[in-house]
Protein backbone atom coordinates (compact mmCIF):
# COMPACT_ATOMS: atom_id res chain seq x y z
CA UNK A 1 0.00 0.00 0.00
CA UNK A 2 2.70 2.39 0.91
CA UNK A 3 4.57 2.00 -2.43
CA UNK A 4 0.96 2.45 -4.26
CA UNK A 5 1.07 5.93 -2.29
CA UNK A 6 4.43 7.03 -3.49
CA UNK A 7 4.04 6.14 -6.88
CA UNK A 8 0.63 7.96 -6.59
CA UNK A 9 2.15 11.05 -5.34
CA UNK A 10 5.00 10.92 -7.74
CA UNK A 11 2.38 10.45 -10.44
CA UNK A 12 1.04 13.40 -9.22
CA UNK A 13 4.45 15.83 -8.94
CA UNK A 14 4.95 15.21 -12.25
CA UNK A 15 1.73 15.56 -13.67
CA UNK A 16 2.10 19.33 -11.42
CA UNK A 17 5.31 20.08 -12.96
CA UNK A 18 4.79 19.14 -16.46
CA UNK A 19 1.31 21.48 -16.66
CA UNK A 20 3.30 24.07 -14.85
CA UNK A 21 5.94 24.23 -17.08
CA UNK A 22 3.79 24.17 -20.44
CA UNK A 23 2.24 27.29 -18.61
CA UNK A 24 5.52 29.29 -18.70
CA UNK A 25 7.51 27.35 -21.52
CA UNK A 26 4.63 27.68 -24.16
CA UNK A 27 4.62 31.40 -24.78
CA UNK A 28 8.50 31.19 -25.29
CA UNK A 29 7.80 28.66 -27.82
CA UNK A 30 5.26 30.11 -29.93
CA UNK A 31 7.18 33.51 -29.13
CA UNK A 32 10.02 31.75 -30.97
CA UNK A 33 8.10 30.07 -33.38
CA UNK A 34 6.42 34.02 -34.52
CA UNK A 35 9.72 35.47 -34.74
CA UNK A 36 11.45 32.28 -37.06
CA UNK A 37 8.23 32.84 -39.37
CA UNK A 38 9.14 37.11 -39.24
CA UNK A 39 12.77 35.83 -40.24
CA UNK A 40 12.18 33.19 -43.08
CA UNK A 41 9.29 36.36 -44.35
CA UNK A 42 11.98 37.80 -46.54
CA UNK A 43 12.54 37.98 -50.56
CA UNK A 44 15.82 37.38 -51.64
CA UNK A 45 17.03 39.95 -54.42
CA UNK A 46 17.04 39.03 -57.86
CA UNK A 47 19.84 36.48 -59.90
CA UNK A 48 21.97 38.53 -62.02
CA UNK A 49 22.12 36.85 -65.04
CA UNK A 50 24.75 39.58 -66.78
CA UNK A 51 27.59 40.81 -66.76
CA UNK A 52 28.77 39.02 -63.39
CA UNK A 53 32.34 38.23 -65.25
CA UNK A 54 35.56 40.39 -65.37
CA UNK A 55 36.09 39.85 -68.96
CA UNK A 56 33.87 42.26 -70.47
CA UNK A 57 34.02 43.03 -74.24
CA UNK A 58 31.56 45.61 -75.87
CA UNK A 59 33.72 45.25 -79.18
CA UNK A 60 31.73 47.59 -81.05
CA UNK A 61 28.54 47.56 -79.30
CA UNK A 62 26.42 50.66 -78.26
CA UNK A 63 24.67 49.54 -75.32
CA UNK A 64 25.69 46.94 -72.44
CA UNK A 65 22.63 44.69 -71.75
CA UNK A 66 22.09 44.15 -67.96
CA UNK A 67 19.91 41.15 -67.40
CA UNK A 68 18.71 39.39 -64.23
CA UNK A 69 15.74 36.37 -63.43
CA UNK A 70 12.50 38.23 -62.82
CA UNK A 71 10.61 36.07 -60.27
CA UNK A 72 6.68 35.38 -61.91
CA UNK A 73 5.45 34.19 -58.62
CA UNK A 74 5.80 37.35 -56.84
CA UNK A 75 4.28 40.61 -57.44
CA UNK A 76 7.03 42.99 -58.52
CA UNK A 77 6.12 46.94 -58.80
CA UNK A 78 9.29 48.02 -60.01
CA UNK A 79 13.03 47.37 -59.56
CA UNK A 80 15.84 49.87 -58.32
CA UNK A 81 18.82 50.00 -60.19
CA UNK A 82 22.16 50.98 -59.81
CA UNK A 83 25.79 51.42 -61.38
CA UNK A 84 28.66 51.64 -59.38
CA UNK A 85 31.96 52.70 -60.64
CA UNK A 86 34.72 50.53 -58.12
CA UNK A 87 33.57 47.23 -56.25
CA UNK A 88 31.66 49.51 -53.43
CA UNK A 89 28.12 49.90 -53.89
CA UNK A 90 28.30 53.49 -51.77
CA UNK A 91 26.25 56.09 -52.55
CA UNK A 92 29.01 58.18 -53.14
CA UNK A 93 29.93 55.45 -55.84
CA UNK A 94 26.69 56.02 -57.75
CA UNK A 95 26.86 56.43 -61.46
CA UNK A 96 23.64 55.82 -62.44
CA UNK A 97 20.23 55.28 -60.81
CA UNK A 98 16.87 54.09 -62.13
CA UNK A 99 13.20 52.87 -61.62
CA UNK A 100 12.77 50.00 -63.80
CA UNK A 101 9.63 48.57 -64.57
CA UNK A 102 8.68 44.80 -64.45
CA UNK A 103 8.34 45.26 -68.47
CA UNK A 104 10.94 47.16 -68.96
CA UNK A 105 13.89 44.76 -68.13
CA UNK A 106 16.35 43.96 -69.32
CA UNK A 107 18.42 47.35 -69.25
CA UNK A 108 20.32 48.73 -71.68
CA UNK A 109 22.98 51.63 -71.27
CA UNK A 110 24.71 53.33 -73.31
CA UNK A 111 28.52 52.23 -73.41
CA UNK A 112 29.58 56.41 -73.25
CA UNK A 113 29.56 55.37 -69.32
CA UNK A 114 32.32 52.89 -69.36
CA UNK A 115 35.87 53.35 -69.57
CA UNK A 116 38.26 50.19 -70.44
CA UNK A 117 40.31 49.01 -67.75
CA UNK A 118 37.51 50.03 -64.63
CA UNK A 119 35.69 47.85 -62.84
CA UNK A 120 31.93 48.78 -61.90
CA UNK A 121 29.56 47.12 -59.62
CA UNK A 122 25.84 47.24 -60.25
CA UNK A 123 22.98 46.58 -57.73
CA UNK A 124 19.00 45.38 -57.88
CA UNK A 125 16.34 45.37 -55.46
CA UNK A 126 12.71 44.30 -56.04
CA UNK A 127 10.06 46.34 -54.77
CA UNK A 128 6.85 44.53 -54.70
CA UNK A 129 3.08 45.71 -54.27
CA UNK A 130 2.97 45.73 -51.35
CA UNK A 131 5.74 47.95 -50.58
CA UNK A 132 8.22 45.01 -49.00
CA UNK A 133 11.70 45.34 -51.08
CA UNK A 134 13.87 42.41 -51.20
CA UNK A 135 17.41 41.79 -50.60
CA UNK A 136 20.00 43.84 -52.88
CA UNK A 137 21.55 41.17 -55.28
CA UNK A 138 24.58 42.59 -56.51
CA UNK A 139 27.77 42.13 -58.54
CA UNK A 140 30.52 43.57 -60.12
CA UNK A 141 32.53 43.56 -64.30
CA UNK A 142 35.53 45.03 -65.15
CA UNK A 143 35.05 46.21 -68.73
CA UNK A 144 38.27 44.91 -70.63
CA UNK A 145 37.65 45.94 -74.30
CA UNK A 146 35.29 48.85 -76.10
Amino acid sequence: MKLGKWVNSLVRVFLFCFLLSSIFVSPVFCADAVRLNEELDFSPGPRLLYPVTDNIKLEGARQLEFKWERPDILKVKYYDFKLYKGYNTVASNVIFSKRISYNECPLKLDISLFEVGQVYAWAVVSIFDTGQKSDKSYSSFKITEK
